[in-house]
């Protein structure tokens, strides 16, 4: 389970990852979705969520789905890629490098 901090800090980097990808300065998205500048920038740095409304206005400006922007937070997804990546870091160099190699072998069958 993730506390409400932790979902407002992945949901603030995945809508800003995605006013990134549409060449959006804040200024603009905040005027496209009839928001404060400030309130986006609270958003983006996770301090605030705003109301699902708000949220599925982003979606919409931002040409992206709900989906896409908790996919971080979906059980199915984030908590393995999040389990792998600690387990990953312990390793040393040279077990990383073999992890790697499985992985690219994995991904050729």
């Amino acid at each position: 389970m993730c506390s409400d901090n932790e979902i407002k800090e992945v949901l603030g980097r995945n809508i800003r990852n995605e006013r990134l990808r549409n060449n959006l300065s804040q200024e603009e998205l905040a005027e496209k979705v009839s928001l404060s500048v400030q309130f986006i920038r609270d958003i983006e740095a996770g301090r605030n969520l705003g109301s699902i409304t708000t949220l599925l206005n982003l979606c919409s400006v931002l040409n992206t789905t709900p989906n896409r922007i908790f996919r971080d937070l979906l059980e199915s997804n984030g908590s393995i890629e999040k389990n792998l990546s600690e387990k990953i870091s312990l390793l040393d160099e040279h077990d990383k490098n073999i992890i790697i190699t499985l992985l690219d072998n994995m991904n050729k069958i």
